[in-house]
């Protein structure tokens, strides 16, 4: 055998020892988190004469019993789409709306509640406690622009987790999303 083949088996060796080493010690992000969203779909509009930047709400359950901080963000199947800023923004509880869609940033829904916004990624929740995860979302300039949901990326009692929305945001050069 040659020593070409050697340094290929042992490395591949090292990696399968490495990948059970990182189940073993929590040093991977898993999926079962404690931040689960619906496996149902859908799609929202946004008809961008109105809208240029768009504020998208990814309402954060408020039943977590462990605080997440969220390490990363993404939009998934983007096409023409833009991802800007991320905030988190505290639901008040009682009547009222959840962020879904609005202009960014989002004062003319939640004027109070956007003054009190923190940036996303770094951010410890508190357990217990509503979030709107607002995503700023904006057009490259090619119509439609679109994305098929959210992936977030965050940590809860130091192990990292992913998970992924599956509600989706279209961004059209239309006075109106019908038709």
């Amino acid at each position: 055998m040659d020593r070409a083949a050697v340094r290929r088996g042992s490395v591949a060796a090292l990696a399968l020892v490495g990948a059970a080493a990182c189940v073993l010690l929590t040093g991977c992000t898993w999926l079962d988190g404690p931040l689960q969203f619906s496996t149902d779909g859908g799609w929202i509009c946004a008809p961008t004469p109105e809208y240029k930047d768009v504020a998208f709400g990814v309402n954060l359950p408020d039943d977590l019993t462990s605080s997440i901080t969220i390490d990363s963000i993404g939009l998934v199947d983007a096409k023409n789409a833009v991802l800007g800023t991320t905030s988190l923004m505290l639901f008040t509880p009682g009547p009222g709306l959840r962020l879904g869609l609005d202009q960014y940033p989002p004062t003319g829904q939640f004027p109070a509640n956007w003054r009190k916004a923190m940036p996303a990624i770094g951010t410890a929740t508190e357990p217990g406690t509503a979030y709107d995860l607002v995503l700023e979302v904006r057009s490259d300039g090619t119509n439609p622009a679109r994305l098929s949901g959210v992936v977030i990326t965050y940590t809860s009692a130091g192990r990292q987790y992913v998970a992924q929305t599956h509600f989706g945001l279209e961004l059209k050069k239309a006075v109106s999303c019908a038709g």
